[in-house]
């Protein structure tokens, strides 16, 4: 009994598991987390700089992105959870929105990153790591509640000496509408 109870006890301070795993990487990859103000059409607006998703930095150069919740006026259904977000905000006023956060990663590591986007017009958003562009593979699209999210997969490692790198994950293609993003993982491989 005490040897269960003293595992316990250090799976709560150090944030480890059974396996040995570690926290997660990402801070709230699936957007959950934070003060959600429905604008009345299962929407929230968050303007550059915002901070209101737990472990986010917004960022855009015009609009806002939307933090959107399971029910919207779009019908657009979250692949993880109750929430996404769209990076190109309503309709499509924020044309480079992104979100970023630091990530505690070990250099010389590598590292596999995964999220999921939902697009209906083929824009696939633009992920880096550090100032590095992580090249992605999309997998087999999964249907939630009639939205298709498409599985992105790539990898990096964070080279030797590199301070706290950032994660950052960016509407890229002019004219976008609709880029949604949930499920963002990072994992050591």
């Amino acid at each position: 009994m005490r040897i269960f109870v003293l595992f316990g006890l250090m799976t709560i301070i150090t944030g480890a598991t059974r396996t040995g795993l570690a926290a997660p990487v990402v801070k709230d990859g699936s957007f959950e987390q934070g003060n959600f103000t429905d604008m009345g059409n299962g929407y929230m607006e968050l303007p550059s700089g915002s901070t209101t998703i737990s472990g986010w930095t917004v960022s855009t150069s015009s609009g806002a992105i939307v933090w959107a919740k399971k029910t919207n006026v779009d019908h657009i259904s979250p692949s993880n959870g109750k929430y996404c977000i769209d990076l190109t905000g309503l309709g499509n006023s924020a044309t480079n929105g992104a979100v970023s956060q630091a990530i505690h990663v070990k250099p010389g590591i590598t590292y596999a990153l995964s999220l999921e986007a939902a697009s209906f017009d083929d824009a696939t958003p633009v992920v880096t790591v550090g100032g590095q562009v992580i090249a992605l593979t999309a997998g087999a699209p999964i249907v939630v509640n009639g939205t298709s999210w498409t599985p992105l997969t790539g990898t990096f490692t964070v080279a030797r000496g590199s301070k706290t790198p950032i994660l950052t994950i960016e509407n890229t293609t002019a004219g976008a509408q609709l880029v949604f993003l949930d499920d963002v993982r990072i994992t050591a491989q």
